[in-house]
């Protein structure tokens, strides 16, 4: 809940260490911030700010400004009512358990971090389970965004 408030500090704060005008955010930014599940904390909130301050090319931050998969992700999940009967046309019901499952796996791995073991847990799979399902959906890739290297570790490698 606090998330705008750190934003803002950890902001006015990066623009300061740097001698540039302090950056705002548009209402689109700060619905993306408040709607990221944030698997970082305040240490990842704290580097996106610094990281956005250095690359800003203006006074005001988009949402077109942040990571591509902090918009990605919706604050929840799409909700489908069928009602007692059946649609004329039907339903893939194949295409929305997929969906369904991508989703929940998707979630998962956001809120650990990566961490298949936990993530695993919380969708009270096996970890073999799961690290096919990834495999098979092809979401290595998510994973791989969702653990960014150390800034540090990377520059004295």
């Amino acid at each position: 809940s606090d998330v705008l408030l750190l934003a803002r500090y950890f902001m006015e704060r990066a623009c300061s260490e740097l001698g540039v005008t302090p950056i705002a955010f548009t209402p689109a930014a700060e619905r993306a911030l408040t709607a990221y599940h944030w698997p970082g904390n305040v240490r990842e909130l704290e580097n996106l700010m610094e990281r956005s301050a250095v690359l800003a090319s203006g006074d005001l931050l988009d949402s077109t400004d942040l990571p591509e998969y902090m918009t990605q992700q919706s604050a929840g999940c799409t909700v489908i009512e069928i009602g007692d009967e059946m649609p004329p046309e039907g339903i893939d019901f194949n295409g929305l358990v997929d969906s369904f499952e991508t989703k929940l796996i998707s979630m998962a791995l956001s809120k650990t971090g990566g961490n298949k073991k936990a993530a695993a847990r919380l969708l009270r799979l096996n970890r073999t389970t799961l690290v096919e399902k990834i495999r098979k959906k092809g979401l290595e890739s998510k994973i791989e965004v969702l653990v960014e290297p150390n800034p540090v570790d990377v520059l004295s490698s």
